[in-house]
């Protein structure tokens, strides 16, 4: 039986997005899905990626590469812009599956699709694959020694992006922003990629310690949100992970409202029942 094959984009949180579907898509057409990457696209974080901790899953295999698959995905990318009915025919000759749109959730087709391209950053791509979640559950179970960190049982997580993406559409969340969350009486946690900035939008705040990926690798900061009583999202897709996992674990989950600056969509996309929401705060972008 013939392979679904699936490129892979993105860090861990997207990643694990196009896991969730892969699950789906797998359940759906009893086919087997193979990840790769090509040396056309961006070839992503692969090191704390899924493929690399995640072997145990029977579903998908481990990632391959294969520049002939990337090659067809890149004549597809290009006729997107240039001709739109030609964009369809060779999706559809080719049974290529794809969005446009990272947060789009498809309907699926009515054969199997050859070759799969998109991030499916939505959670739809979640609820509707619960052995993923079982499988990524029990995987993040197995990472111990977190309490070398943290020795509180109960304790709060704030997760700050850096600047990565000041002037583009997802924005980052400004000192006002960080100023808004209330007072409590948890032991206060900050995971960040960037320390220097953290520092600085959380004055004021009462911050017990500063968690920078030296200390925590990807899959490890996930577990710490999944464990926490209450987390604080960030515009991240590793820090909605977290906090998702925090809220089926019984916790509390609050984002940003829109999630990102200038794509409200995200904000639908993105929603799960039992999210609560702060009133989003940006910093100001740099023209020029």
């Amino acid at each position: 039986m013939s392979s679904i094959y699936f490129h892979l984009a993105g860090r861990l949180g997207n990643q694990l997005f196009q896991y969730a579907f892969a699950h789906q898509l797998a359940s759906q057409f009893k086919r087997e899905i193979r990840f790769f990457f090509d040396k056309f696209h961006h070839s992503g974080d692969y090191e704390w990626g899924v493929a690399a901790h995640m072997s145990s899953c029977q579903h998908v295999t481990g990632i391959l590469r294969s520049d002939e698959r990337g090659l067809l995905l890149k004549a597809s990318d290009g006729l997107f812009s240039r001709n739109k009915s030609m964009f369809e025919l060779l999706n559809k000759s080719a049974r290529i599956m794809r969005t446009m749109d990272a947060f789009e959730f498809p309907e699926m087709p009515n054969k199997p699709p050859f070759l799969v391209t998109g991030f499916y950053l939505n959670s739809s791509s979640i609820e509707f694959a619960p052995v993923f979640l079982n499988e990524l559950v029990d995987h993040l179970s197995t990472i111990g020694n977190l309490d070398r960190l943290i020795v509180e049982q109960e304790y709060e997580i704030v997760h700050i992006r850096g600047t990565d993406m000041k002037n583009s559409v997802y924005g980052t969340l400004d000192h006002n922003y960080y100023l808004s969350l209330p007072d409590s009486d948890l032991p206060r946690y900050v995971l960040t990629d960037d320390v220097r900035h953290a520092e600085s939008v959380t004055r004021g705040l009462n911050v017990a310690r500063f968690f920078s990926p030296e200390m925590l690798n990807p899959w490890e900061a996930i577990e710490v949100m999944r464990r926490s009583r209450k987390v604080y999202v960030s515009n991240s897709t590793l820090a909605w992970w977290g906090g998702y996992l925090c809220r089926r674990n019984g916790g509390e989950v609050i984002l940003p409202k829109p999630f990102f600056r200038r794509n409200f969509s995200a904000s639908a996309s993105l929603h799960v029942e039992g999210f609560n929401y702060l009133e989003a705060s940006f910093e100001p972008e740099i023209n020029g």
